[in-house]
């Protein structure tokens, strides 16, 4: 099985590009590329990080641990999935917006609703406070 220091060196060669090159590309001393391709050195989550950013078209699970293919390949149900899970996100996003203007207007409801009542329990007790005593004969 390769080491990941293998896997590097095949996608500096299958990029068709130097040490020098490859370090620039993902930001690291080409001195550090050197150390990592003859063995001498692992390479860091930064390096590791780096390759998988900058070169997206292989696979990071390959590149990684070295299992599958050395190509990511994107098939038609990863596009389909993707799209799918964007057509239901923005489905959720909608039903979402109904939602919180459905919550505004209940809370209105229940400010007016509040407010009546205090209204009404303040008028009853002004209309108790003032009706004329009747005297019984």
């Amino acid at each position: 099985m390769d080491t990941i220091n293998k896997r590097i060196i095949k996608i500096i060669e299958k990029e068709r590009m130097n040490y020098s090159t490859f370090s620039e590309v993902i930001g690291v001393s080409s001195q550090s590329i050197k150390n990592i391709c003859i063995g001498k050195n692992n390479p860091s989550y930064e390096v590791i990080k780096a390759v998988i950013e900058k070169f997206p078209h292989y696979d990071p699970l390959w590149f990684t641990i070295g299992i599958g293919e050395m190509n990511r390949e994107d098939s038609g149900k990863e596009k389909e999935l993707v799209q799918i899970l964007k057509r239901e996100n923005d489905i959720l996003l909608k039903n979402n917006e109904s939602l919180l203007k459905n919550n505004e207007r209940l809370w209105d409801m229940v400010d007016t609703l509040g407010k009546k009542a205090e209204a009404n329990k303040w008028t009853r007790v002004v209309k108790l406070d003032f009706l004329p005593v009747k005297q019984i004969a």
